[in-house]
């Protein structure tokens, strides 16, 4: 059998009812399906459908743009079969290294193995050893501890705000529910879900200023610096990548295609290069392949930028937070100047009818790097002042109006939008105002959970962010953040009948796609990520260093590693927690 899909459109007969939900159909098209024998073709079936339509006395122009067959056998491209080899050997080399890995310790061997760079090399593959360091304890006295809870509570954000995001509207039924979605005010916690990102550049930010003062060596090491990041990101990142050209295979459906092969496998065919080159973020939204993986090169960018604060940060900090202030004050300006030029709006509103519309506004309103310096700035502050000044002086009166001042300020920038998203569309000024300081605020807030919970002023908030269970979900937050939207699409594609959209069937496929993210993500940081981490401390660390097991230096000497990114519990928040390897 065969299913065929046909699209009727440029209906010249429109009734009342079709003008006032018009703007649906920027989203969606009238769509008709239906199982044909295997041996109909396209041209066939829509003949047929031309026919039918005449019949009933309505006048449309029938497309039947593709049809699927459940395929017996696949055939793989000679691309697919390279990434087959390299996955087949990175698997097979970890089960060699693991059983290596337990014979060692079963024999007591372990340790006569050590001096050899090969065996050592094995062993970062190893999955029980790499399994012990994700459950590892954080017990570092240097550690940020509040960042694993935060960094889980906001990758838990991201994913929610993505179940409704990437919801393709084609295979949605109650669409006149998700209409009055943008008018509920609990809503506008994932209508304006696009704040969620700031918080990982934040803790990026943070880290990256509190590592390099913690640091023993009085200069900072920048190629090093540059390449630990490429290093730790680009391996797992490809890996992914190469993931995605192999997934077309695995389903089907009536918008397989459209969501599946489309919609990921052949934009990372075509511009997968951007990835790598950490360049995406500059390309269109409709074309990118991952298309949420724009964070990372913008990350990066700030990363590197950064380096004009942290090369004077320990020798000449006035120097350093004049360029800090520069770096707020030169990205501010641009986003100003972006905003007003693009005409934008203040974020992604409801009254964005047109898909175009919405990805002219994420391409040139929240992509772009520059429209993310301000949380960065200050997170390199924030950074700063834990590494110099760990006991903070504050009455109770001070802290108090700072936990009330920054609850205040985060409900402001989350659900300021709540009346433009009831078609109350403001201004260029206000929007612009709006565009140029939601970030600055948000970060602001965060700034003060931070330095009240790190200073002993954030009494519950701070039990529940140091979580013990918080610790090895927030190691795996990286690859959670990768392939979670993988699975939604996954699922959308393959289902075979309308997904109501109502919140608790929203939820339903939320709380299944956390679920199936963070074991997916545990299984590939096992596979692509680990390693990697464990490899980079066998091959770069100093020779002279003793060495723990498994090629892993000792706590002690982890802690005076260059950069000092072995003191906070992570360089951003997508690198598993660099000290735990």
């Amino acid at each position: 059998m065969k299913h065929c899909a046909c699209s009727k459109c440029s209906c010249k007969k429109l009734t009342a009812e079709f003008l006032r939900l018009a703007n649906f159909y920027y989203h969606i098209n009238f769509r008709s399906s239906v199982c044909v024998p295997s041996t109909c073709n396209a041209e066939e079936v829509e003949k047929i459908a031309m026919k039918v339509m005449e019949h009933i006395g309505i006048e449309f122009d029938v497309k039947v743009p593709n049809c699927e067959i459940k395929k017996g056998t696949i055939t793989f491209t000679t691309s697919e079969i390279i990434v087959l080899v390299v996955l087949g050997s990175i698997l097979t080399l970890g089960i060699l290294a693991t059983i290596a890995d337990v014979s060692m310790k079963l024999t007591a061997k372990e340790e006569s193995y050590q001096s050899s760079l090969g065996v050592r090399c094995l062993l970062c593959f190893s999955f029980y050893s790499n399994t012990l360091r994700l459950l590892k304890k954080d017990d570092s006295p240097d550690s940020i501890r509040i960042f694993h809870g935060l960094k889980v509570i906001t990758i838990l954000w991201v994913i929610l705000n993505h179940t409704y995001y990437y919801l393709n509207y084609q295979v949605a039924a109650s669409l006149l529910n998700a209409r009055e979605l943008g008018k509920e005010i609990a809503f506008q916690f994932i209508a304006n879900g696009f704040l969620n990102v700031e918080t990982f550049f934040f803790i990026s930010a943070v880290l990256v200023a509190y590592g390099v003062m913690k640091m023993k060596e009085e200069k900072l090491n920048v190629g090093l610096y540059i390449f630990r990041r490429f290093w730790r990101l680009t391996p797992p990142f490809m890996l992914v990548i190469a993931c995605v050209n192999l997934i077309h295979h695995v389903g089907s459906g009536p918008v397989w295609k459209e969501t599946v092969t489309q919609g990921l496998t052949e934009k990372c065919r075509n511009y997968w290069w951007t990835n790598l080159l950490y360049i995406n973020n500059f390309f269109p939204s409709a074309d990118m392949c991952l298309q949420w993986t724009w964070y990372i090169p913008v990350d990066t960018h700030l990363y590197f930028l950064s380096l004009l604060v942290l090369i004077p940060l320990k020798k000449n900090p006035k120097l350093a937070f004049v360029m800090n202030g520069a770096i707020f004050v030169v990205g501010t300006t641009v986003s100003a100047v972006s905003n007003v030029y693009h005409r934008l709006h203040p974020t992604a509103i409801f009254v964005y009818n047109h898909p175009d519309d919405i990805n002219y506004f994420v391409d040139r309103g929240y992509f772009r790097t520059y429209l993310h310096c301000s949380t960065y700035c200050v997170g390199l502050t924030v950074g700063y002042i834990l590494a110099t000044k760990k006991k903070l002086h504050m009455s109770m009166k001070l802290v108090l109006f700072g936990w009330v001042s920054a609850f205040v300020l985060a409900l402001c920038v989350l659900y300021g939008v709540y009346d433009w998203n009831q078609g109350n569309v403001p201004g260029i000024a206000l929007s612009t105002l709006y565009t140029c300081t939601n970030k600055f605020v948000w970060s602001l807030a965060l700034g003060w959970v931070t330095l009240a919970c790190m200073t002993g002023y954030g009494g519950i908030a701070t039990s529940i962010l140091s979580w013990g269970a918080f610790v090895p979900l927030g190691r795996l937050t990286y690859m959670a953040y990768l392939v979670h939207p993988i699975i939604q699409f996954l699922y959308i594609g393959s289902t075979r009948t309308l997904i109501r959209t109502a919140h608790r069937t929203m939820l339903f496929m939320y709380l299944a796609d956390v679920v199936l993210a963070f074991v997916v993500a545990y299984f590939l940081s096992l596979m692509f990520e680990s390693p990697f981490m464990a490899l980079e401390k066998v091959l770069f660390s100093n020779p002279k260093r003793k060495q723990g097991s498994s090629g892993n230096t000792t706590e002690k000497e982890t802690r005076s590693a260059p950069c000092g990114e072995e003191n906070a519990c992570a360089i951003n928040f997508t690198n598993v927690e660099s000290h735990r390897l």
